[in-house]
């Protein structure tokens, strides 16, 4: 069918059906070198321990599934492989699977890792100039999956004509900024102690605090960071902190009250905005600040068809809310395309279909040679 052919081709972006890849045991070990990496061997069945000792999952015997293994640290990296782990033993898949299901990944792999000879790695989330090497999965039900929180099937019971005309968001205070080769700082960590003068030095560059400084005394827009209880502790004992979220900070708000709105703004935090389906599936235009990001979910995705793309400067915010609002025909347009969209991800059955062609097509591309005996090897003497 023509939605999961577009699917595949989506998920496998710039890497050839027709092409092989060989792990071998140089690749391994670089995989080894970096703890959000996770090579799946669901035959054993493990995951390979990295350098700084055990896999984040584990298989446990006694339930007969992959567990986190040490769940009281509350990893989500932890819950995301033993999730995957036990998805590919239940679907019967062989080989060996490399995955990395850390947020905010956006590595060149082919200078970070040549080791690994291009050959691909599973991730939930990608930039565009992964293409060629990242594949894309899902992550599990609860972010990504029809019927949760994020992927809605009940549908927006407000029309846009009965909506204000205000742009809405909230956001958490993230987003990550390189800081050499192989590290990012991560706007989160402003509210550490000591990482007051970088993020004075960092933070400003993020997205989400451009936009919310940029908008902060805009009528119309209704758009602030919100921040946990430990985070609102630090920012009052911090007059740095005060002084870089001075007016930016403001009261959370649910999905339905955003709703109430003409217009939603999608931003990148550590990769991808949490809210951006379920703007897309809003009765509200969805703005989106420039990204990079992509998931599966964004298979045909595009800008002025399905959303309005800006960039995080208030006049061109301004001037695009004020052009949609003379056009609200254009505005419907938008809204139906983006719902037409994302229907077929609403479908479970679907969903999964794509998600076992990626992944069979991950084990018939990669070839493990690491471990091989090498007795009576013809490359040998």
């Amino acid at each position: 069918m023509a939605w999961l052919d577009d699917q595949l081709d989506f998920r496998w972006a710039d890497i050839s059906p027709g092409r092989t890849f060989a792990l071998t045991e140089a690749g391994l070990v670089a995989c080894r070198q970096m703890a959000q990496m996770g090579v799946l061997d669901p035959d054993t069945p493990c995951y390979f321990p990295t350098a700084r000792g055990e896999a984040a999952s584990r298989w446990d015997d006694a339930t007969g599934a992959f567990v986190e293994s040490h769940p009281e640290t509350k990893r989500p990296l932890a819950r995301r492989q033993a999730r995957f782990g036990n998805l590919v033993r239940s679907w019967k898949l062989h080989g060996l699977f490399m995955t990395n299901w850390s947020d905010g990944q956006p590595w060149d792999y082919t200078q970070f890792m040549p080791e690994l000879q291009g050959t691909p790695v599973l991730q939930f989330a990608r930039k565009r100039a992964q293409r060629g090497q990242v594949v894309l999965l899902p992550l599990g039900w609860y972010f990504m999956g029809p019927g949760s929180t994020n992927l809605p099937l009940e549908p927006d019971p407000i029309p846009f004509e009965a909506k204000t005309s205000n742009l809405i968001w909230r956001g958490r205070i993230s987003g990550t900024i390189p800081s050499d080769d192989r590290q990012l700082w991560w706007a989160a960590s402003s509210f550490m102690a000591g990482q007051e003068s970088r993020a004075q030095h960092h933070l400003p560059q993020t997205a989400r605090w451009r936009v919310a400084h940029a908008l902060r005394n805009t009528p119309w827009a209704d758009v602030k960071l919100i921040l946990s209880a430990q985070e609102q502790t630090r920012l009052d004992h911090s007059p740095i902190l005060q002084t870089l979220l001075d007016g930016l900070v403001g009261q959370r708000r649910t999905q339905a009250e955003h709703c109430g709105g003409k217009f939603l703004l999608v931003i990148d935090g550590n990769d991808i905005g949490t809210n951006k389906y379920w703007s897309l599936l809003s009765n509200s235009v969805t703005l989106m600040v420039d990204s990079e990001w992509e998931t599966a979910l964004d298979a045909g995705l595009e800008p002025w068809v399905h959303y309005v793309p800006v960039p995080p400067e208030r006049e061109a915010i301004e001037a695009t809310v004020d052009d949609l609002l003379r056009h609200p025909r254009r505005c419907l347009d938008i809204i139906r395309a983006a719902h037409a969209l994302l229907q077929p991800q609403l479908d479970v059955a679907m969903r999964e279909a794509a998600d076992y062609a990626t992944l069979r097509r991950y084990e018939q591309q990669v070839i493990c040679t690491a471990g091989l005996p090498t007795t009576w090897s013809l490359a040998r003497r």
